[in-house]
């Protein structure tokens, strides 16, 4: 009689769930994708988010860096702690808080105010330029051909469906004085 294969060590497998396992992983490569070039560059995926944000000079958990101050509790009956320990009452220690990372690319931090300086100065320099409906862009050009600067009149204006008052049509044809529309019509 033929005699029976022995076998050695069987594989064995690990009782994972494999989806679950690669979506935390892809959580985890998700912890260092951003939108900010400058955190991009200076993200360091050894380390974790937390340490991470803290040595650039950001803040992970605003309560942690702006704590929310608590109202003052007027004391009832100040007790000394040898009082307070012949009562039986235990004596609770305040848990200290946690030691923060000393930022090391503070570089970080500077060229991001910097790219908000430069975007605020873009900003201030543009014209801003609000839209008119065309329906308002319509009555405006109407009401300025027929009226002038006369927005009593203009008020009670059969075509004022809307029954703007005169200090809003005074406003709508500002906004109209601005516009494209006006430019083309008057050839400025």
């Amino acid at each position: 009689m033929p005699k029976g294969v022995k076998k050695r060590g069987t594989k064995k497998f690990k009782n994972v769930n494999r989806v679950k396992a690669l979506k935390k992983k892809q959580d985890k490569k998700k912890l260092s994708r951003s939108t900010v070039k400058v955190i991009k560059k200076a993200w360091d995926s050894t380390k974790t988010a937390r340490t991470n944000i803290q040595e650039m000079g950001l803040a992970f958990d605003p309560n942690e860096t702006i704590p929310i101050r608590q109202p003052a509790r007027p004391y009832i009956d100040p007790v000394s702690y040898e009082d307070e320990a012949q009562m039986g009452t235990e004596i609770v220690h305040v848990k200290p808080p946690k030691t923060r990372i000393k930022p090391t690319k503070t570089d970080v931090v500077e060229k991001m105010e910097e790219e908000i300086r430069s975007l605020e100065e873009k900003r201030a320099a543009e014209d801003r330029v609000q839209g008119q409906s065309d329906r308002d862009t319509q009555l405006c050009i109407y009401l300025d051909e027929r009226y002038g600067g006369d927005f009593k009149a203009a008020a009670r204006d059969p075509r004022n469906l809307f029954q703007y008052t005169p200090k809003q049509i005074e406003k709508k044809m500002k906004l109209y004085k601005k516009s494209a529309y006006y430019k083309v019509l008057t050839g400025e």
